[in-house]
């Protein structure tokens, strides 16, 4: 059993640059979210304070201001909406960076989470262990018997200038649907129905960056998250499946 990509989701896209301390986010915090809204009419507060301000573009992205980085987050259902993040990130951070006067970037990072779902907690270990080689010792070890739960194994490279920070393991989650009762009633639902969900995960969460400084004039927005998601999606599983971490 092997790494197969395309088995997998992408579940988040997170980009963010990091530069010196802008203190001109003070004064020009309201200036960038109004310009945004000009791209983005839907924005909306989540939170406001003095070196840092949380909106959301849309239902599904959020975007971050502080007076050290910037930061815009995806949840993204399908690749399909991949591009409408790539879209956005090149309006949103040239907007930060003119506005703010930044000349240089200390570091860029893209981060992606990749997920595949499993029926239970037992068949995620069971392909983790198969497509990473590995096994547990069983037996009676640290005075009691068991079985092992949960998995992980990461792996962090870097070169002068790139990085890559690799994260392969299991995740059991729990998801909440919060409807007021109003709501319930509305949609006839019943206590049960919107209980709280488990899901059994494998999650490939992996952060791809640049950690040299960056002028801004080098720093192409659209032509490096395609670049790095073209890099990552190429190499992820031969990678994973040469290795024995």
């Amino acid at each position: 059993m092997a790494v197969d990509l395309s088995q997998y989701k992408i579940v988040k896209q997170v980009l963010d640059i990091r530069y010196p301390t802008a203190f001109l986010l003070w004064d020009r915090a309201g200036h960038i979210w109004d310009e945004v809204s000009k791209q983005f009419p839907n924005v909306k507060l989540k939170s406001a304070q003095p070196n840092q301000t949380s909106v959301a573009i849309t239902d599904a992205m959020d975007g971050v201001v502080n007076n050290d980085k910037a930061v815009l987050i995806q949840d993204v259902e399908d690749s399909a909406k991949q591009p409408a993040f790539i879209e956005a990130a090149a309006i949103f951070f040239p907007l930060v960076i003119h506005l703010l006067e930044v000349q240089t970037l200390k570091r860029v990072g893209m981060r992606i989470h990749f997920e595949r779902e499993f029926q239970s907690s037992a068949a995620a270990s069971e392909y983790f262990l198969g497509a990473t080689n590995s096994s547990v010792a069983e037996g009676k070890f640290f005075n009691f018997e068991g079985r092992a739960l949960d998995f992980e194994r990461h792996v962090r490279i870097e070169s002068d200038s790139l990085g890559i920070s690799i994260k392969h393991l299991t995740q059991k989650q729990t998801v909440n649907l919060e409807l007021p009762a109003a709501a319930k009633a509305l949609l006839k639902l019943s206590d049960e129905q919107v209980t709280p969900r488990e899901r059994n995960v494998v999650l490939l969460d992996v952060d791809y960056y640049a950690h040299s400084p960056m002028p801004v004039g080098s720093f192409h927005v659209k032509r490096i998250l395609e670049s790095w998601t073209h890099a990552i999606r190429r190499d992820i599983a031969r990678f994973l499946n040469a290795s024995r971490i």
